[in-house]
């Protein structure tokens, strides 16, 4: 490391995610490794951060839980959670199509505040 601290992190681990074996559905596997939980948390997040920085962090369903705790382990302050509704998914009654954008705050972080406010949709439908 080069000793820069950085204002915003944006990442999206490579969960341990694990596909459950069926006959019935042709399952593609992931196209990257994985990481166990205990080496996402090793991270030297701590390390690049700035004392006011912004996290985003994209995690999955089945991490969810552990996600919000990597994000107090790297002495973050959870602030809001986006939700992805994808318009596929696997498996499951009900399917399990959505994924989710952690926001977490060290200090205080810069935000975008302005004229722009009123133009960002919080929802967004498209058709399918």
């Amino acid at each position: 490391m080069d000793g820069h601290k950085y204002h915003t992190i944006y990442m999206d681990p490579p969960w341990p995610i694990r596909w459950q074996h069926n006959d019935v559905l042709q399952i593609k596997q992931l196209q990257y490794q994985t990481m166990p939980i205990s080496e996402i948390m090793q991270l030297p997040i701590d390390t690049i951060a700035a004392p006011n920085c912004l996290l985003l962090m994209w995690t999955t369903n089945e991490f969810l839980p552990e996600a919000l705790g990597i994000v107090r382990h790297w002495k973050f302050q959870y602030d809001k959670l986006y939700t992805w509704c994808k318009n596929n998914g696997m498996g499951g009654h009900p399917r399990n199509a959505t994924e989710h954008l952690v926001i977490a705050k060290r200090g205080s972080p810069p935000t975008l505040r302005g004229h722009h406010d009123r133009a960002i949709f919080n929802w967004a439908q498209f058709p399918v």
